[in-house]
């Protein structure tokens, strides 16, 4: 009879085991509006000044009158480091550059929360280039 019970109790368990996998992938899920958003250490103003710092014309464009924004998308993780960078649009291939070798530089982010829980959460920079 032990025997009987400690095998039904491992079937048992499997299940939960099995479950919780599934709960670990759902968690795993890339939310794109969340209760609140990630933020750059110190706010808006100071990642201003950070990009501002952090990143270049390229001297191969200047005096050709190229300007426009690339658009970059990226997680911010549920430890707020920055993942998966991809530039989404951008003027010119240098500009793609630029701003991608920038976003290699980010600090950790205060990561987004949904439901009081740190969450992976995707966003869209745009980073302007005027010469």
């Amino acid at each position: 009879m032990k025997k009987m019970i400690l095998f039904l109790f491992l079937l048992s368990t499997q299940g939960f085991m099995a479950q919780d996998a599934v709960t670990i992938r759902k968690n795993n899920e890339i939310f794109s509006i969340v209760e609140q958003m990630p933020q750059f250490p110190g706010g808006d103003s100071a990642m201003y000044v950070f990009i501002a710092n952090n990143i270049s014309y390229p001297d191969s464009l200047l005096g050709k009158g190229f300007s426009g924004k690339v658009y970059v998308q990226f997680v911010v993780e549920e430890d707020g480091r920055i993942t998966n960078v991809k530039t989404l649009r951008s003027p010119h291939d240098l500009f793609t550059k630029e701003a991608e070798k920038m976003m290699a530089k980010m600090p950790i982010w205060i990561p987004g929360t949904q439901n009081g829980k740190a969450v992976r959460t995707r966003m869209v920079l745009p980073v302007y280039f005027k010469s």
